[in-house]
């Protein structure tokens, strides 16, 4: 999938978990979760991640850096596309590292919450299941190098395909639901449940 279908797909993780868990959110949480969709193209020799910017100005006094740009130099040297950092074993390793980080940084940082580790670790998590669902699949259960598919072969689709466009578009609207919902109070169940008699509730 494209990197903006990742990030999206990352971000809805936030509202995902806080559905089965309740755990109160923080902006951050979503950016942790848009981030751990896009970390697993750090193997790819041209990503979306390997050029993200943190900066402010515009034109010429603009002031930026590519944080993820020479690690991703790095590992894509090292790794092939879709080869270890798409695997479980990437899953494991980045949840333990986020956790451990999380410990460390969340003395300092007042925003780091306890969730961020496992925001993150779904985020990524969701990559692998988003690039499972595609023609290519992926090779979960590295080293066993096999790419694995969680669709039928009719389901599958390419990416940049009409079918990510649609998928893209639902999980943008459902993302922005979760974040009006959050800052407005909305009860979200009133607006797409059907109350005891099985009619809509407007």
């Amino acid at each position: 999938m494209k990197g903006s279908t990742h990030t999206v797909i990352g971000a809805n993780t936030v509202w995902i978990l806080t559905l089965f868990s309740g755990f109160s959110w923080n902006p951050f949480l979503i950016i942790a979760g848009a981030l751990g969709g896009l970390l697993p193209d750090l193997d790819a020799s041209d990503s979306k991640i390997k050029h993200l910017e943190i900066g402010y100005g515009k034109g010429r006094n603009r002031m930026a850096i590519k944080p993820f740009y020479l690690p991703s130099m790095i590992i894509s040297s090292l790794f092939k596309h879709r080869g270890v950092l798409h695997s479980l074993f990437a899953v494991i390793l980045v949840g333990w590292g986020s956790y451990f980080l999380f410990l460390f940084l969340s003395q300092w940082v007042s925003f780091l919450t306890q969730e961020f580790w496992l925001v993150l670790t779904l985020g990524y998590l969701s990559h692998l299941v988003a690039d499972g669902i595609t023609k290519y699949g992926v090779p979960v259960f590295w080293p066993w190098n096999r790419n694995i598919h969680l669709l039928p072969r009719l389901l599958r689709f390419r990416m940049g395909s009409f079918t990510e466009t649609i998928i893209f578009i639902v999980l943008l609207f459902t993302l922005g639901l979760f974040v009006l919902n959050s800052y407005q109070n909305l009860n979200l169940s009133e607006l797409v449940l059907a109350n005891g008699g099985g009619n809509m509730i407007y």
